[in-house]
């Protein structure tokens, strides 16, 4: 009996002679996991701002979100000077700004001599849900293509113009049609190419004027502004205002502008 409890107890690994066992600690790859910082006010800078919230997301290498959760809305943010430079992916990855909508979060520069984002050499920006305002820049500024900077074209007479026009409903409303359709048949060349992408070809000098429709939201006519002008060309309502926030949109090469306009009164 006491050799069976003997033998019930004994170990049964035996270790060969000369060898160790010992533990070691692997290393894994570095994990690097997306942060989301949200905006809690409408202050230029400080605690729960936007300035705070890019300056947190440049100090990470994730791809970053930033939200927005600010009790009254609309909401505009007065800057006093450019938001920080959007760094590079490789030191900061990507960067993602959810707004509150075009019409409930507006950014403005008020008038001042800056941009109000400049994204690095390598940066990556995504921009949505924000009206974007009040900027004043000059000297270095520009439009480009594929990094190849473009201008309007110089064509002086309607008779020699490629023409872009998108009659609709609104200006059948205001009678609107007879004049697009005299202005196409002057025109050297008609086409309809629509919406911003007409603009676009403007800026770009395929084309010597576009007429959008009428019925357009600021958040139409935001972006396009500031191509056409940085450009070269002249972009108005209808009217001849330069608003984004009207309801039509004619841009040109400046040099037709003022006779288009006349035609479209």
């Amino acid at each position: 009996m006491l050799n069976i409890i003997k033998n019930l107890f004994a170990s049964k690994t035996v270790l060969k002679k000369g060898i160790n066992r010992r533990l070691e600690l692997l290393g894994l790859e570095e994990r690097v996991v997306p942060a989301t910082f949200t905006v809690v006010n409408n202050s230029d800078s400080g605690v729960g701002s936007l300035r705070e919230a890019i300056i947190n997301a440049n100090a990470t290498s994730a791809n970053d979100t930033i939200n927005f959760s600010v009790v009254n809305s609309p909401c505009t943010i007065i800057l006093g000077s450019a938001l920080p430079n959007i760094a590079t992916t490789s030191t900061a990855g990507t960067l993602t700004i959810n707004g509150l909508g075009a019409s409930s979060l507006t950014i403005d520069a008020n008038q001042g001599s800056f941009s109000i984002f400049t994204i690095n050499s390598g940066g990556n920006l995504t921009i949505s849900g924000v009206t974007v305002t009040g900027a004043n820049t000059s000297g270095s500024g520009g439009a480009f293509f594929n990094g190849t900077r473009i201008y309007a074209s110089s064509t002086a007479t309607v008779s020699e113009a490629h023409v872009s026009t998108t009659p609709n409903a609104g200006w059948q409303a205001v009678g609107g049609i007879p004049k697009l359709v005299q202005l196409q048949t002057d025109a050297l060349r008609a086409r309809g190419f629509g919406d911003f992408w007409q603009h676009m070809l403007v800026a770009q000098g395929a084309i010597d004027v576009a007429v959008d429709v009428i019925g357009l939201q600021p958040y139409d006519n935001a972006a396009i502004y500031p191509i056409v002008q940085e450009a070269g060309g002249t972009i108005t309502d209808r009217f001849g205002n330069a608003d984004w926030r009207a309801d039509s949109s004619v841009s040109s090469n400046g040099v037709l502008h003022a006779e288009v306009i006349a035609r479209l009164k």
